[in-house]
């Protein structure tokens, strides 16, 4: 059966309206599964970044590890490894003063502080701040303090600040600030 032209023509024009909007809706439709596409690709490349980030930092880790060992063996034989408490070190000033015959000598301890280990690590760092203020007769009695205090108290000192005065013309004054860290096991 023969179709007229106009009728005919119609169908051509539904027909290929038909596929036209069908390949407008797989061309959304691929956008859409392009753009999904896009999104797990970065993704995926953020979490590699972050993978190769973690990498890089393990490889520093114990490349650190390997490179601070000296001083990490050096810290035990000094007995910087035992556990210390601020009573244990307060006998300890008081030795010294008697032992340097410092007029006078007092002191306070501040709580300590636990520095995190990383992961894998057996030790961690304590650190404890040291107000300490004497009275000298010269300022060679506080440098010997000063000195002495990582030996006698078996801990890193780092001293953060000192301020030394005359008080009259017969002694000196000294306020100074410490930091004492031990290195402790884990749990400990």
């Amino acid at each position: 059966m023969k179709l007229p032209a106009d009728r005919q023509t119609r169908r051509y024009l539904l027909a290929a309206g038909t596929c036209g909007i069908l390949s407008l809706g797989l061309v959304y439709w691929s956008e859409s599964k392009a753009g999904l596409a896009t999104a797990q690709l970065h993704q995926a490349r953020q979490a590699l970044q972050q993978l190769e980030l973690a990498l890089q930092q393990s490889a520093q880790d114990a490349e650190s590890l390997r490179t601070n060992q000296p001083r990490f063996e050096q810290m035990q034989e000094r007995g910087w490894m035992n556990k210390h408490t601020p009573q244990g070190w307060a006998d300890i000033l008081l030795q010294q003063q008697a032992a340097l015959h410092l007029p006078a000598l007092s002191y306070e301890f501040h709580p300590s502080l636990t520095l995190p280990a990383p992961d894998g690590v057996q030790h961690h760092l304590r650190k404890t701040a040291l107000d300490l203020h004497l009275e000298l007769l010269h300022e060679e009695d506080l440098l010997r303090l000063l000195e002495n205090l990582p030996e006698q108290l078996k801990a890193l000192s780092l001293i953060r600040s000192c301020q030394l005065w005359r008080k009259d013309r017969q002694g000196l004054d000294a306020d100074c600030q410490i930091e004492l860290i031990t290195l402790e096991a884990t749990g400990s």
